[in-house]
């Protein structure tokens, strides 16, 4: 079900490299859904303080201008991913967590909570739609997404 969730990362990140936050402080079953993530999409493990925020200046090689505004990036990735929750409900299943990036002429990094979706297609898991909620706990049965 996690692996299936995790093919909607690629969805919301098109086109980009992604992270994923692997502690040992995570429960056993949910350090052991992202070790088979990061080996199935060949996500790049990411530990707590392993990532910075870098900056550059832009300049156009023509015009020999350099922009006011910096090329901001994350050094590890494009993106930073950390699933938090999973859930399964017979035929359903919740995966929540955080995304981290940093935006085109931002210089800092931005983060946000999705809940991702899946479903149960005969034996298989498939990962159906991924929304923003205010926190990874909002994927719970009993709340709206």
């Amino acid at each position: 079900m996690g692996i299936a969730a995790a093919g909607q990362i690629k969805l919301m990140a098109p086109g980009k490299s992604v992270g994923m936050y692997r502690t040992e402080q995570q429960p056993p079953t949910l350090r052991a859904l992202v070790d088979k993530v990061i080996a199935v999409y060949d996500f790049k493990e990411v530990h707590v303080g392993e990532a910075t925020v870098g900056c550059a200046r832009r300049e156009r090689a023509a015009a020999r201008v350099v922009s006011a505004v910096p090329a901001c990036g994350i050094d590890v990735a494009d993106v930073l991913v950390q699933f938090n929750s999973v859930q399964i409900a017979r035929d359903t299943g919740y995966v929540g967590g955080y995304v981290t990036e940093v935006l085109r002429g931002e210089s800092r990094a931005r983060t946000s909570a999705f809940c991702i979706l899946t479903a149960r297609h005969g034996a298989d898991w498939v990962g159906v739609t991924n929304v923003t909620v205010p926190a990874p706990r909002d994927c719970a049965n009993d709340r709206k997404h």
